[in-house]
C-alpha cells in the first residue's frame, strides 16, 4: 500500500510474538492519548499493566482474536496496530459479534489511510467468521 501523501509504503500483517513489545508501546500511547481526551475514560488498571505481554501472547494464539500491525516498508518499523475479537453471548439475539478493540497509528504516519486499512482487515476477519454485527468504542 503506497501512501497518498508521499512515497512511503506500508504493509499490514498479522502480529507475531516478536511484535508484542512494540504493540504494548503503542497501546500505552493510546492510554496517554485517552487521558488527554477525558481522564474519566476507562483505562488499563495498574494491576494489569504487567500482564499485557501475556495478554497479547494469548491473543496471538487464540483464533477468536485478530492482532494486526502496520509496517513501514522502508524502515521496517511497526507504526500501527489494531486488535479485534469475536464475542460469544448467548443472552442476545446476535449470539456472536465482533468488537474492534484498539486501533493506533503513530502520529507521523497518520492521514495516509492506514487506520481505514486496518479497520477493513478486522472487518474481513469478522466476515470470515460469519459475524454480521460488530461494535467499537471511540474517542
Amino acid at each position: 500500500m503506497e501512501s497518498a501523501t508521499n512515497k512511503e509504503k506500508y504493509y499490514i500483517i498479522e502480529a507475531k510474538e516478536t511484535d508484542i513489545k512494540r504493540i504494548i508501546e503503542m497501546r500505552m500511547k493510546l492510554e496517554s492519548y485517552l487521558d488527554t481526551c477525558n481522564a474519566n475514560l476507562w483505562h488499563i488498571s495498574p494491576d494489569h499493566m504487567d500482564d499485557l505481554p501475556s495478554k497479547y501472547r494469548h491473543m496471538l494464539k487464540d483464533d477468536q482474536f485478530k492482532v494486526l500491525i502496520v509496517v513501514n516498508e522502508t524502515t521496517n518499523d511497526v507504526v500501527g496496530m489494531a486488535t479485534g475479537r469475536i464475542i460469544h453471548n448467548e443472552m442476545f439475539n446476535h449470539k456472536k459479534t465482533g468488537k474492534l478493540d484498539d486501533v493506533w497509528i503513530d502520529e507521523e504516519h497518520r492521514n495516509r489511510g492506514l487506520c481505514m486499512s486496518l479497520t477493513n482487515r478486522i472487518i474481513d476477519f469478522f466476515r470470515g467468521n460469519n459475524i454480521k454485527h460488530m461494535t467499537l468504542e471511540y474517542v
